[in-house]
């Protein structure tokens, strides 16, 4: 299987240009994330560590 990452730093930025280029090139699970300023905690990168690991 192959995964992917998507993630945008402002709340107003679209995913969906990150994830029909994801799955474009294969991805057939997509982790995806949002979040304003510096954020160290991201959520959907560990999950997608954890997969993967």
């Amino acid at each position: 299987m192959i995964f992917g990452y998507a993630r945008v730093s402002k709340w107003c930025r679209d995913l969906e240009s990150q994830i029909i280029a994801l799955k474009k090139v294969g991805c057939e699970k997509i982790y995806t994330e949002k979040f304003k300023g510096t954020k160290l905690e991201r959520k959907g990168f560990q999950l997608l560590l954890e997969r993967i690991t």
